[in-house]
This record gives C-alpha cells, structure tokens and sequence, in this order.
C-alpha cells in the first residue's frame, strides 16, 4: 500500500512541474526549481521513516528485538507502540524542520539577488526577444541593482546579438537594421548616464 501511495504522489508530483514555465533550454525558473527540490527532499524523508516503521513490521519477534537495540545503541530516537508498529517522529521533524530552514533561507537569497528576473533576462538575451527584454529590465531592476557595469554589460550584450543576427540573416537590408541599432545605441548611452529610463532607452529602437 505504501508504494502505491508514493507511487501516485510521485506522479502527481511529476505532472504538476512539467506544466511550469520552462526556458528555451527546458529549465524551470530558479524558484519552481528550488521548490521542487524542497518537495523531493521532503518526500525523501518522509519516505525514509515511513520504510524504516515498515521494515520493522516485517521481521520476527527476534529481528525486531535485535533492531531495537541497535536503535538504542546508536542512541536513536523512536517509539515502540503497542499495536506492533514503531515510529521517529523526533528524528523525522527535526530533519523536516532543518529542510525547510533550507529551503527558506535559499528562497530569501534568490529573492535578495533577482534571481527570478535574471533567469528572465538570459532567456530574453538566449532568444533575441527584444519585447521580453524590455519587460525583464524594468525600473525597477536597474535600480535595485544599481550597477553601472551590469546595465551596461546586458544591454551591450543585447546590441551585438542583434547586430550579429542582422548580419547573418538579413544582409540585403543591413543598412536599415544599422539604422536601428544606433537608436539602440543612443538609448543605453542615455541609460548609462542616466539621463533616461530603461523604458524610455527601449522606445528609442521600438
């Protein structure tokens, strides 16, 4: 019974990741990631203690002697009930317990360093989209990262993808597309320096 509990779990488990947003790559977003890394831990536990209450249950009377004395002498904390089963609960939570501290403080550092909104950006970067580009970069972002390097580096890297994929695809009208590029171009200047947004530097190759 318990494997065909697990089993279904693990199914539904899988079903509901596959339908979560994935990059060109196949990769989820860090935080759905993240996520299900946390749920497959925890299943890993609660699988472990769930197995080891079974094993118990399916040895003798001899074996089950001899295994809660080595649990005693390993000095490890359970229950023995009277209905013939055992249990960790103190083991078990504390390992629950110290996941989840896991999972929150890793939850935190993505969240402190945008991970979610980088994730975005390279996507935008790996598939020239120059619309989600736009949205990924917001105000918002720059200012938090408040980084003239960064702003610079992920637009530039921008230009020369575009400029790049012009070249190679549209030669015949490469004197349009160039036209649009020093747009872009006057628009990071103006970012860099400050003297425009990141909506307001966009609107100028748009």
């Amino acid at each position: 019974m318990l494997e065909i509990e697990q089993s279904v779990r693990d199914y539904v488990k899988d079903f509901n990741f596959n339908l979560v947003s994935k990059d060109s790559t196949g990769s989820a977003s860090p935080m759905e990631q993240l996520k299900k890394d946390y749920i497959d831990a925890i299943d890993e536990i609660t699988d472990k203690y769930a197995k080891m209450n079974d094993d118990f249950v399916k040895m003798d009377k001899m074996q089950q002697q001899h295994y809660i004395d080595t649990l005693k002498e390993k000095g490890v904390l359970f229950k023995d009930h009277d209905d013939g089963t055992i249990s960790f609960e103190e083991m078990k939570n504390a390992e629950l317990l110290a996941k989840q501290k896991e999972y929150n403080d890793k939850a935190l550092q993505y969240h402190r360093e945008l991970q979610e909104e980088k994730w975005a950006i390279d996507e935008a970067m790996r598939t020239q989209n120059f619309e989600a580009l736009q949205q990924a970069l917001d105000d918002e972002y720059v200012a938090t990262q408040q980084s003239y390097d960064l702003k610079k580096e992920l637009l530039t890297e921008y230009q020369d993808a575009v400029m790049n994929s012009h070249f190679n695809s549209q030669q015949l009208i490469w004197d349009a597309a160039s036209a649009g590029i020093d747009k872009l171009q006057e628009g990071i200047s103006g970012l860099l320096q400050g003297t425009m947004t990141i909506t307001q530097a966009f609107s100028k190759y748009g």
